[in-house]
């Protein structure tokens, strides 16, 4: 039941970290037209916390 919870709790976090992201991803975009760097980065960072949660 803890686990449960703990993983409800980490997904939260995620929801909240991925909307951040995509805000200042927006605002970078918005100044400066192209960054494919973005993207990289965040395929690094979903990567990242799939494995954490495995």
């Amino acid at each position: 039941q803890q686990q449960q919870r703990q993983y409800e709790q980490q997904l939260l976090q995620q929801q909240q970290y991925e909307k951040e992201l995509l805000l200042q991803q927006r605002r970078q975009q918005y100044h400066q037209q192209q960054q494919p760097n973005v993207h990289i980065v965040a395929v690094v960072v979903v990567v990242v916390v799939v494995v954490h949660m495995v």
